[in-house]
């Protein structure tokens, strides 16, 4: 009898949303180390591209193509910025405020300092500060007591409705996804 094993593997993410997504399902999975790489990948990497809304109104749509076009003008006139100029930076900090809560818990204080250093460089009325502030809470609470679990009770008494950045995304068919605030 044959014993046939198959392997997927997932092409490498184009769109700087689908590696926080990547990183999400990492540490949902347990690969720490493979979080790790994907945030600083999305902080790091300028091949990536943005999202759309688009390409949530057109998944898969060829951008050449005329309903592609007609949709990217329905987009603008709803007063989407086609793309987010600022996705980048927003995506970063949450990927930073998720390195500091990783890096915490791993005991990597230097690595949890220099995320936040880097927020730090963050100005006011910046996409992406609200991310900054809830790492630097998480952070002090973390330190005064040592416990994650305090650290998060502190993050989500301060976020008062804030999300996740992913559920601004909604992948074709998909729901918005949602993800807490506090990794662990």
């Amino acid at each position: 009898m044959f014993e046939m094993a198959y392997k997927r593997e997932a092409a490498p993410a184009k769109f700087r949303v689908q590696l926080l997504v990547d990183a999400t399902n990492a540490l949902d999975c347990g690969d720490v180390e493979g979080a790790i790489a994907a945030y600083q990948r999305l902080i790091t990497d300028d091949t990536l591209l943005p999202w759309t809304e688009a390409d949530n109104i057109c998944p898969g749509c060829d951008p050449e193509s005329g309903d592609y076009a007609m949709r990217v003008e329905v987009a603008r006139e709803e007063g989407y910025l086609i793309p987010d100029p600022m996705e980048w930076i927003r995506l970063s900090a949450y990927a930073r405020f998720r390195l500091v809560q990783i890096y915490a818990r791993e005991g990597k204080e230097a690595a949890a300092r220099e995320q936040l250093r880097a927020l730090e460089n963050l100005v006011d009325n910046v996409p992406g500060i609200e991310y900054a502030y809830l790492a630097e809470i998480y952070w002090q609470a973390f330190a005064e007591s040592g416990e994650i679990d305090d650290a998060c009770q502190a993050v989500m008494q301060a976020a008062e409705g804030l999300t996740s950045p992913l559920e601004d995304y909604n992948f074709a068919t998909y729901e918005p996804l949602d993800e807490p605030l506090c990794a662990f």
